[in-house]
């Protein structure tokens, strides 16, 4: 569990703040007081401008006026790193309407923070926000009704809701948090999980900060914002990198090249490359070996167990049993090898130790940091962070705006037999082939593409696709396979959409194929390189007393 007065907690913090650039508040009643005191009714632009500011933030006001604005903060939300909701909004046409009225009673949209919920339809379900900050700051007192106002109307829309605590909960990969405003305090001194949830505007960005770390934090998550952070803190380093001084280099550049259109991939690696420069100067091996060690300081010792069968390995003697916090330190440093003297052992038996060992530290690691977790539920946490992390090293993620995928090496299809069967393919068609591609009368059938055969498995899989889903790749070249497919216009065969986000090929025999996903470059290129392996093998008719006596 993270204690704020741990090393890793401290430093978690620390990347939060050098993170978070901009906040949006949003408030009916904001005005700026440029000094003036203002009343508890209003809300104090110039004064929580100030405390961010201080914080190094830049922090907008909104003032909310009328129902269009509901789309205006949808757009700015996109932007912002973290948005700040008023529960009780109302627009201003309204509020002459209430004061004109002999009617005593509340609205009963404003009384149920109407127009807030509406912000929060509009913004949870755009794709542009996942995992973003979203804070509910009230002067309201009944924490539970606004929670269950929320949960009830996401619900209604069919965005799932998972409680986090009491007054967090998460959707659509966004985290929702209920503050109180400092009246809120003098309210609720006898309800304590309300009272200290309640800040005045000094307070607030602090509370904020905590609230961000509690959300993001995590080894690899610090790291990435850290690197994140390095390329905002650089970006007008870079754009000064790539002044419109050397247009005319690349241009000629282009007009030269063999195949001009090469010019796209070169500008793209140039600009990865400095990008990733940028990141290296940043970071180094020792911030991600602290930031593991001081993860480490907060595993409960008691479940540094390796607990699992050793009678049949090699060298058992020396394969502990448990660890303190400083010797597991020290296994994470050194490696499983060098901690259990298996530098001398034959690679068989580093090879089973190794499988062994990396099915059992995800244990380690959940249950020394959630002693109380469910046994029925380690299995899936285990299995989650297995899956998403094998994920995250092959396959290619698709991220918004980006270009649709075309046929190429590594896209991952599925298939079906003429006996109704499912079949799955991975291309190894080289990139260089997969695009510039032109019809002329040779051709009239398309393009050949080719294809590894896989075998859908239930466990040890070259490729995964999700839990339930993975692959072996099938090498034998009797199981290779060309299918014919016709170019588009640009050059490259094109996937296809009929319902959003399903996409399919058709070759040229009108033959369907689902788009599972597509490999990471490298890792598709390893398979290739496989496949080519396989099939280079040369048979000889040698002496057999040469052959035999030339094995070593």
């Amino acid at each position: 569990m993270i204690l704020k007065n741990s090393l890793y907690y401290k430093k978690s913090l620390e990347i939060a703040k050098e993170f978070v650039q901009s906040i949006t508040i949003v408030d009916d009643k904001a005005v700026y007081s440029n000094g003036t005191p203002v009343s508890s009714d209003f809300f104090d632009a110039g004064e929580i401008i100030k405390k961010f500011s201080e914080q190094s933030i830049i922090c907008s006001i909104f003032k909310f006026t009328e129902e269009n604005d509901i789309y205006r903060i949808a757009k700015i939300s996109q932007k912002s790193d973290i948005t700040v909701l008023d529960w009780k909004m109302t627009p201003a046409f309204e509020a002459v309407e209430n004061d004109n009225s002999d009617d005593e009673e509340e609205d009963n949209r404003e009384s149920k923070g109407y127009y807030t919920l509406e912000i929060l339809k509009e913004v949870l379900s755009s794709e542009y926000n996942k995992f973003k900050l979203f804070v509910i700051y009230t002067d309201e007192i009944d924490f539970n009704r606004i929670v269950s106002e929320i949960k009830q109307v996401l619900k209604s829309i069919n965005l799932p809701v998972k409680e986090e605590s009491q007054y967090s909960f998460l959707c659509n990969s966004n985290k929702i948090t209920i503050f109180g405003k400092e009246a809120v305090k003098t309210k609720t001194t006898h309800i304590k999980d309300i009272a200290q949830r309640a800040f005045n505007y000094a307070e607030l960005p602090n509370a904020i900060y905590e609230e961000f770390v509690n959300f993001t934090h995590g080894v690899v998550s610090n790291i990435f914002l850290k690197s994140i952070s390095a390329i905002r803190a650089n970006t007008f380093f870079l754009l000064n990198t790539f002044q419109r001084e050397i247009d005319a280099a690349f241009i000629a550049h282009k007009s030269v090249l063999p195949t001009p259109d090469d010019a796209h991939e070169h500008i793209i690696e140039l600009i990865g490359s400095e990008i990733k420069s940028v990141i290296n100067g940043a970071l180094n091996e020792s911030i991600t070996s602290v930031q593991i060690e001081n993860y480490i300081e907060l595993l409960d010792e008691k479940k540094l167990l390796f607990n699992f069968k050793k009678d049949d390995l090699d060298n058992n003697s020396n394969i502990p049993n448990s660890f303190t916090i400083g010797e597991f330190k020290e296994l994470l440093n050194k490696g499983i090898i060098s901690t259990c003297k298996y530098e001398n052992e034959s690679v068989k038996s580093k090879r089973e130790l190794s499988k062994r060992v990396i099915k059992h530290i995800p244990k380690i690691i959940i249950q020394g940091y959630d002693p109380t977790i469910e046994k029925t539920k380690l299995q899936e946490h285990i299995n989650n962070s297995n899956l998403r992390f094998a994920k995250l090293t092959t396959l290619r993620k698709r991220y918004l705006n980006a270009n649709k995928p075309f046929l190429t090496l590594g896209v991952l299809l599925k298939g079906t037999t003429v006996a109704g069967n499912d079949e799955y393919w991975v291309c190894i068609q080289p990139k260089c082939d997969s695009v510039r591609l032109s019809m002329n009368e040779n051709m009239h059938m398309g393009r050949p593409f080719m294809f590894l055969s896989l075998t859908k498995t239930s466990k040890n899989g070259d490729i995964i696709l999700d839990l339930n889903t993975s692959f072996k790749i099938i090498y034998n070249i009797t199981k290779i396979r060309q299918f014919m497919f016709r170019p588009t216009k640009n050059g490259v065969v094109q996937v296809r959409e009929v319902i959003p986000n399903e996409w399919f090929f058709l070759d040229s025999f009108g033959r369907r194929f689902e788009y599972l996903g597509e490999l990471k470059n490298d890792f598709a290129q390893g398979i290739a390189n496989s496949f080519a392996s396989q099939v280079s093998r040369v048979a000889t008719n040698h002496s057999e007393w040469l052959r035999l006596n030339s094995i070593k």
